[in-house]
């Protein structure tokens, strides 16, 4: 997996691509894939992105880029850009079908990628579950350790400081730890979860 940010907050909004790609090209669309990256970086708005290539024992054998930007109108601009064109020109050789494309917004981007083989996101009420479980104890327990810290600062530096640790506490450890501790629950088949049928 290759990553140059951290996932999406509650404002951005990113593009899901999806690809299986033709035997003996997966160096090529790695290449392919990194360029887009460094394109799209050029791009008003962008936040970064990840790449996430199938493991061996994946059931699926799809590729994932998910680039993000800080609003919808941003991401359609890099959508309909000419670079966006030329390197989905150049995966287009090297992939079997047409790439699929979906929009994330919000906290899907927390569990999107999560699957690794298991098509589409959880649904709504198990992503809540799992972020209320990860976000309630987080934003009880950073203000308490941080504030002999933050107590002489102004009010606006010391949010800014809480609020800035609970995302990258949430970003880079905790989610990435629920959405593997519970990913048998996540993203189980409504044969096996009745709930979601």
């Amino acid at each position: 997996m290759h990553s140059s940010s951290p996932t999406l907050s509650s404002s951005q909004t990113a593009a899901d691509i999806k690809w299986y790609v033709k035997a003996g090209s997966e160096t090529a669309l790695e290449e392919v894939a990194q360029a887009t990256l460094r394109a799209a970086s050029t791009s008003p708005g962008f936040m970064g992105g990840h790449l996430l290539q199938p493991t061996p024992d994946a059931v699926s054998g799809e590729w994932q880029l998910i680039l993000q930007f800080t609003t919808p109108e941003e991401l359609r601009a890099w959508q309909t850009s000419t670079l966006c064109r030329a390197c989905k020109a150049q995966s287009d050789v090297l992939t079997v079908g047409a790439a699929r494309v979906q929009r994330i917004n919000g906290l899907e981007g927390w569990f999107t990628g999560a699957n690794r083989g298991v098509a589409g996101t959880p649904p709504k009420w198990k992503m809540a579950l799992v972020t209320m479980l990860g976000i309630y104890p987080t934003i009880r327990l950073v203000p308490m350790l941080l504030e002999p810290v933050v107590v002489s600062w102004p009010p606006w530096l010391g949010s800014l400081a809480v609020t800035s640790v609970v995302m990258v506490l949430m970003t880079w450890l905790i989610m990435p730890f629920l959405t593997h501790l519970f990913k048998g629950w996540l993203y189980a088949t409504p044969s096996t979860d009745t709930l979601d049928a």
